[in-house]
């Protein structure tokens, strides 16, 4: 006689968001995969890993959710839907 197998559920939990200074290797080619409404957010690869960037006032960039796709992706998704664009905002005269 055999068991039936019984089906998890699976929890969605929020991933762990720390930026951290963005410091591409010197070589490889950085791909960006996705881009939230204003360019807030991109998705980006390079060297087999993904992860999501955002602009830094000195010019530079900032990282996070690096690894794989999967993981990367989900972070993007929740920075994008929680983003506040001011650029949707009815201008004001």
């Amino acid at each position: 006689m055999t068991k039936a197998r019984r089906k998890t559920r699976r929890v969605e939990e929020t991933p762990s968001i720390e930026w951290e200074p963005h410091r591409p290797p010197k070589g490889g080619i950085l791909r960006i995969r996705a881009t939230s409404c204003c360019g807030a957010y991109e998705l980006a690869s390079l060297g087999g890993q993904y992860f999501v960037l955002r602009p830094t006032s000195d010019g530079g960039h900032e990282e996070t959710g690096r690894g794989m796709y999967a993981h990367a992706a989900k972070v993007f998704i929740t920075l994008a839907s929680e983003h506040w664009c001011a650029a949707d905002q009815p201008l004001i005269i």
